[in-house]
This record gives structure tokens, sequence and C-alpha cells, in this order.
């Protein structure tokens, strides 16, 4: 109960709420940006998150421009 409480006050929730909403728009725009280079090109849904697509997010959040 004391850590709940404790993880409760910080940032930590919305934060996180955030970092998923930021993910699910970029891979939703990923997937468009490779479909329209291939048609043919399944679409994958951003939901579940895999440790795969965490890469590959997190390697376009380290390298885009801010």
């Amino acid at each position: 109960r004391v850590i709940a409480d404790e993880r409760d006050d910080k940032e930590t929730k919305r934060s996180y709420a955030r970092h998923v909403r930021n993910y699910v728009v970029w891979w939703e725009n990923e997937q468009s940006r490779l479909a329209s280079e291939c048609p043919t090109r399944p679409r994958i849904p951003a939901l579940p998150i895999t440790p795969a697509k965490v890469v590959l997010f997190l390697d376009y959040e380290t390298t885009r421009e801010k």
C-alpha cells in the first residue's frame, strides 16, 4: 500500500499514458507510410505493444529531431 501511494504521487501515470499515446500515433503513421510505399504490405496493429515494436519506437524517439 505504501509503495502504491508513493507511485501515485509521482508523474509516472501521466508520463506513461503520454508515451503510450505518442507510440500509438507514431506506429499508425509509420504503418501508413510503409503501406504507401508497398500497398500489398499488411498493416500491423499498434496493440499489443511488443518488445520489437518498442525497439523501433525508441530508435525513432532517440534519432528524431526535437
